[in-house]
């Protein structure tokens, strides 16, 4: 964690998040080494280059660039470069806001929703942040009924109720 004072201890502060971990990945199924990072033509490439590193080094290289032009923001900055997105059950870090100090209000989340942009001479051209994230939401549905064979299905199907607009 990494604490960037702001001008103003009474505002929340905002959490700037990225994970570091990655997915495991099969050698022969990449062009290159997969957990080695490898610059060609300008781009970067290796196994969560985007996914999230990317963000993580967005965020250092803002915090370094704010620090060496003296800039104060209003809210107090905190880094997390955390890991356990890409895993089941693991803790996140940041998941657990005591440990932050923020709160989901104040959060700037991870994710491959945001990155940087250059143009053809290598100015700072766009700096994306993303403000939501996907989620995943499982349902058990049930439907029964007096049954029958399927080789003569009855009317009142519980199959057919389900599938029902």
């Amino acid at each position: 964690m990494a604490v960037y004072p702001g001008r103003n201890a009474k505002l929340k502060a905002v959490l700037l998040l990225a994970h570091l971990d990655v997915v495991e990945a099969k050698r022969e199924d990449w062009t290159r080494e997969p957990f080695t990072l490898v610059e060609e033509n300008g781009n970067f490439y290796a196994r969560g280059a985007v996914d999230d590193k990317a963000e993580g080094a967005i965020w250092v290289d803002t915090l370094v660039r704010l620090r060496e032009e003296n800039y104060r923001p209003r809210r107090t900055l905190k880094l997390a470069l955390t890991c356990g997105e890409e895993t089941t059950g693991a803790l996140n870090g940041a998941n657990g806001s005591p440990k932050t100090g923020a709160t989901s209000s104040t959060r700037v989340c991870d994710h491959e929703g945001a990155r940087g942009e250059l143009d053809a001479e290598g100015h700072r051209v766009a700096l994306e942040v993303q403000a939501g994230e996907k989620t995943s939401q499982n349902y058990r549905l049930e439907v029964t009924n007096s049954g029958g064979h399927s080789s003569l299905p009855v009317k009142d199907n519980a199959i057919y109720r389900l599938a029902a607009p």
